[in-house]
Formats: C-alpha cells, sequence, structure tokens
C-alpha cells in the first residue's frame, strides 16, 4: 500500500519534475517523461511514512483523450523500478489547487490474462475496482477540465456498474452519405488502427466463427463481418452473437456473383441479404458491401447504392495461405506502416485464418493498435464514405 501511482495529462500550476534520473517513452502516441520520486506522508496504515511515487507526465498537454493505463505500468516496470505488489486499486481523476471537472466516459478493467473483468460507460469522475483484482490492461477514455478535488488525495470514487456488452452499429446512407450510429468513444484516434474484414459466413458447423469472435473480444477489438445470403438460413444464430458482440454486420450479396456482370440484377442480390439481415438484428437498415471476388464498377455502386468496402491488405487465405503467412503478411504490413487504417480481406471459413488471428490480434494490441470495424474507422477519423464508391482504405 505504499506506493502511488500517476499519470499526468495536464496541469495548471503545478507539475511535478523529475529529481534524478528521468526516461522519455512513446505511449498512446505522444512522449511522456516518467521518473520515480520519494514522498513523505500519510499513508493508509495510519502512519507517516516515506514511500515511491511513480509519474508518467505527457510532454504534451491534453484534456481528452484515451489513458491506456497497462503501458505507463510497462514502462515502469521496464525501467527496472519496483512497482509493488497489487493489494487495492483506486483510478481517480483529481486536481491541483484547480477547478472543473475531468469525466471517465468508459472505463475497461482486465486480469492480468488481458480479458476483461468490468466495463463501464457512464460519465464517472473517477473509478475504482474491487481490492485484489489486476486492472493492468485497462483503457480510460476521459475529457474535460480538471477534478475539483484539490490536492494529491484521491478525488471522488464510485463503483463501476456492471454493464450489459453493446451491440454493433447500423447504418444508414442519407444524401448520397453513409452514416452509422458506432459508438466510437473507446478508439483513440491519434493511435493507429486498420479494419479487418471477414466474408463468406455464416459457416455451418464450424468452430471458426466462434473463434475469431473470441480472439476479437478477448482483446478488446471489433471487426465486419461481410455475410452471404444463400448461408444464411439455418445459421441466424452465429450473426446475432457477432451483432451483439459488438462487431458489425454487412452483406456480401445472396448468391456471390460477379456483380459486374449482374447488371441490375445486382440491386437484388444485395437487397435480398440486406431482408434476411434486418429480420436477425431488427430494423430497416443499410448495409456496407463488399464485392464477391473483390469485383467492382460504377454499375455496380449504382445497383447497390452503399459504400463498398474492398480490399487493402490481401491476408490470401482464400489462396492455401497457411496461419503462418497470414500472420506474417499482418505483422509485415504492420512493420512497415502499409497496415494502417486499411480494410483487410480475410475469410471465417479457414482454420488458418482463426488460428491467425488467435495469434496476430494480441501482437497487435501489444504493439498500441486497434482493431476496429469498416464504419468505426472512418467515424472515428472523422471521414466519410460516399454511397456506390470503392474504398480499401480510410483517406
Amino acid at each position: 500500500p505504499l506506493v502511488e501511482y500517476y499519470i499526468i495529462e495536464d496541469w495548471v500550476n503545478w507539475c511535478p519534475s523529475p529529481n534524478g534520473g528521468s526516461k522519455t517513452v512513446t505511449i498512446d502516441g505522444a512522449e511522456y517523461e516518467i521518473f520515480q520520486l520519494d514522498h513523505t506522508g500519510p499513508t493508509i496504515l495510519g502512519t507517516n511514512e516515506t514511500f515511491k511515487q511513480y509519474f508518467s507526465v505527457r510532454k504534451s498537454k491534453r484534456t481528452s483523450g484515451t489513458i491506456t493505463v497497462s503501458d505507463h505500468f510497462k514502462a515502469w516496470a521496464a525501467a527496472g523500478w519496483n512497482i509493488g505488489n497489487l493489494t487495492e486499486v483506486a483510478l481517480n481523476v483529481e486536481g491541483w489547487e484547480s477547478s472543473g471537472k475531468a469525466n471517465v466516459t468508459k472505463l475497461t478493467i482486465g486480469t492480468g490474462s488481458g480479458e476483461q473483468q468490468q466495463t463501464t460507460q457512464n460519465p464517472q469522475q473517477g473509478q475504482q475496482q474491487n481490492p485484489g483484482q489486476n486492472p493492468w490492461g485497462g483503457q480510460m477514455p476521459w475529457g474535460g477540465d480538471q477534478n475539483p478535488n484539490g490536492g494529491q488525495n484521491p478525488g471522488e470514487q464510485q463503483v463501476p456498474q456492471q454493464t450489459a456488452k453493446s451491440t454493433g452499429s447500423k447504418g444508414k446512407v442519407q444524401n448520397g452519405v453513409w452514416t452509422s450510429d458506432a459508438d466510437v468513444s473507446w478508439i483513440d484516434a491519434s493511435k493507429p488502427m486498420v479494419a479487418i474484414a471477414f466474408d463468406d459466413g455464416p459457416i455451418a458447423n464450424s468452430q471458426n466463427p466462434g473463434r475469431i469472435h473470441n480472439a476479437l473480444t478477448k482483446n478488446g477489438f471489433h471487426a465486419t463481418f461481410f455475410y452471404w445470403g444463400e448461408r444464411i438460413a439455418g445459421n441466424e444464430q452465429e450473426i446475432k452473437n457477432a451483432f451483439n458482440a459488438g462487431f458489425e454486420v454487412a452483406n456480401h450479396s445472396w448468391t456471390h456473383p460477379n456483380l459486374t456482370q449482374q447488371g441490375d440484377k445486382g440491386k437484388s442480390e444485395y437487397q435480398r441479404t440486406k431482408q434476411a439481415l434486418d429480420a436477425i438484428i431488427g430494423g430497416d437498415n443499410d448495409y456496407l458491401l463488399r464485392p464477391p471476388y473483390l469485383n467492382f464498377d460504377s454499375g455496380v455502386g449504382q445497383a447497390v447504392g452503399v459504400p463498398c468496402p474492398n480490399c487493402g491488405l490481401d491476408t490470401k487465405d482464400w489462396d492455401g495461405a497457411s496461419k503462418d503467412q497470414i500472420v506474417n503478411t499482418l505483422k509485415s504490413a504492420l512493420a512497415n506502416g502499409s497496415l494502417r487504417n486499411k480494410v483487410v480481406l480475410c475469410h471465417e471459413n479457414y482454420d488458418s485464418t482463426a488460428g491467425a488471428m488467435e495469434e496476430f490480434l494480441p501482437y497487435l494490441k501489444s504493439q498500441g493498435w486497434q482493431c476496429v470495424t469498416v464504419s468505426e474507422m472512418f467515424k472515428a477519423q472523422g471521414k466519410t464514405m460516399q454511397a456506390g464508391q470503392l474504398y480499401d482504405e480510410c483517406r
């Protein structure tokens, strides 16, 4: 209990400074100066003692964004500092001789294995976790000014309420522009992201969709699933599961034809699948469409009347790529920067793809990246998609 950790994003007239050595690290796309100080004062034991304080101070101040708490702890540990034995954790928003407030809009708390334990999307002025649970791996989007509680004592604390898992987004074309109700408050637009999308589901009697869904959820990610209309009957539950997990449900035509050879029939290919998807997730929705075989022209765009995310990176899973080959393709693109903001082509009907996601997604997260749906990627970055247009990336 005799240790304190501070992540300082914004300050008014006081900010700690190193007394000795410090290091500069990059977290959430920005530079922080990390250092440790000896502090003498009251402790939770009721004694007055000298104990360690650990600081990460953002060099460029900000008043909103996402704080990936786990990355700060990793930086402190990598510096060789003793980060203590965990007995109780309180995540507090506080200020020093300042006024205003800072609302925590969403807090995700995980266990040591990275699996989500608690999530709240209710605005709070501080979050406290039950003793004995490990919060390292949590992210805390926040916004506003500073908390009115002065000094270095914890600010107002509220125990987060367990909330239902958010459902996937729904979309509509309005005046030729794609609009989505996707919640992007959990996405940090300053951090790199990619939209991995899966074709050719739902897949009857296959464990692959469940493996892919689990790999995404375990890492706090979302993805877009393009469904083949003829395969929907009898496999509705897979689509419900995807939507209930927060993923984006999308359209891959009814019979999976080359739409450039369909003429006006392309519209019915889209509409039949739309109606089947509407019956599953409810409402009268529009759906993004990925053209089968990636074949697209202006006639296809006019017939379907929705944006068409295509392929910014091809994993070649459809061409027999092994799990390791798929992972290497993705890692290479991540390393050279070409993965950023791309729409990635995958299919859910290959064991190799499911295995690749189980290996690659934790790696993607460890590198500070985000995997989001196509609609989330565009919305989070303030970009729009036009009806009838092809998109390989967010630009």
